[in-house]
């Protein structure tokens, strides 16, 4: 298919710290065809966690003598700059800033198209679940090895590929309808805004969707975001669908809503909580969109 040209991207990580990215996986495509597949690993400067390990297969020992992100990163860019890339789920997008964030690095011009939008704007039984990269791929019949960042990256570009053509929609109609555009340089955000008041108290009642992934949980926001500026804006959408917010990590923080610039005490407490195997997730910008968007596709979540 002419006008169909992308770069799909796909991240692996040593740990669960999205900055922690251990192997990569890049596909061009051009014209709706596979021109190029490389993948590479990734040594980063900090230790693998048995879970990963078990997902992806890759060791220590592995990344031995492998470029660091930092190192890699100049090809990495000349791949994506003023690129259109493909990834499915949020994940890979917050990966990427979150390793650039780790080595003060200047993210590449990169138009970011998350996949997993397409699939739900595309199948409607993916419309609220099941839109992981291995179900569709299955529904699909596209054979690939999972948690291979390569595999996964070509998988994606295919998975790309027959949204296209089921929905005759271009790269440019679809990046209109998910909304996703440029990276903004997070530098030129607003200060942040600190979060008090009657934003920290509690308020359950009166919600009438107790579903949704936030209700009751405990919610702490920190950095900057470029879908609000005023962070307090996130903080009042949470709150109204029954999210405690909570100014500090502790023990009991079920979600830490990580912006750009988040402190790293603040990520290595909850990072604490994770490895506890605590009710405790991090999210990124745009996995905090996704979670949105999936809550107003189906108010029943």
């Amino acid at each position: 298919m002419k006008d169909l040209t992308f770069t799909a991207i796909d991240f692996e990580t040593a740990n669960p710290d999205y900055s922690s990215i251990c192997q990569i996986g890049i596909v061009k495509f051009v014209d709706g065809q596979i021109v190029k597949e490389e993948s590479q690993l990734i040594n980063p400067e900090t230790f693998f966690h048995g879970m990963n390990i078990h997902i992806h297969g890759i060791t220590p020992e592995d990344v031995l003598g492998m470029p660091t992100f930092v190192e890699f990163f100049p090809e990495l860019h000349k791949r994506i700059n003023n690129q259109v890339v493909i990834h499915h789920q949020p994940f890979d997008y917050s990966a990427y800033c979150q390793a650039c964030g780790l080595y003060g690095l200047e993210q590449s011009n990169t138009y970011w198209l998350n996949n997993s939008a397409v699939v739900r704007r595309t199948w409607d039984q993916f419309r609220s679940k099941g839109y992981g990269l291995k179900n569709v791929a299955k529904h699909l019949e596209i054979h690939f090895k999972h948690h291979d960042a390569c595999e996964d990256a070509r998988t994606a570009g295919l998975i790309f590929i027959e949204a296209c053509k089921i929905t005759g929609k271009s790269i440019e109609q679809w990046s209109k309808d998910v909304k996703r555009g440029r990276i903004k340089e997070f530098s030129k955000c607003p200060s942040k805004q600190k979060i008090t008041g009657d934003l920290l108290k509690p308020s359950f009642e009166c919600i009438e969707n107790q579903n949704n992934p936030f209700y009751g949980k405990k919610v702490v926001i920190s950095g900057t975001y470029s879908e609000w500026p005023d962070r307090k804006e996130l903080a009042r959408t949470l709150k109204s669908l029954g999210a405690d917010i909570d100014s500090s990590v502790t023990a009991n923080t079920n979600f830490l809503c990580a912006g750009n610039g988040v402190g790293p005490s603040k990520l290595n407490r909850m990072q604490k909580n994770i490895d506890e195997c605590r009710d405790a997730t991090i999210l990124a910008e745009e996995e905090i969109i996704e979670i949105l968007v999936e809550i107003q596709f189906n108010p029943e979540l």
